[in-house]
């Protein structure tokens, strides 16, 4: 029974969608994420706020290294191809 419940195309009959998506096209999304954490943790740190700052310098070192990783993740899965 559970064997069944587990195994979609058995219960109803349907076969399971098929997805093109793979995780390297949520690296897409998160360069985008972290480029505007980046630009927030700059403009606080340039303009000031009632932020400490070093909670902003956390938040700006989070922001690079986030987008480091997910940019080289793009360049290397649809930019070089590999």
């Amino acid at each position: 029974m559970v064997e069944r419940l587990i195994c979609n195309e058995e219960v109803t009959g349907s076969k399971p969608v098929r997805s093109t998506m793979k995780p390297q096209h949520f690296d897409i999304l998160g360069s985008l994420a972290f480029a505007y954490v980046t630009v927030f943790a700059v403009y606080s740190l340039t303009h000031g706020g009632d932020v400490p700052t070093w909670s902003i310098i956390l938040l700006a070192i989070i922001g690079i290294a986030g987008l480091t990783v997910d940019v080289l993740i793009v360049y290397r899965y649809f930019i070089r191809k590999q």
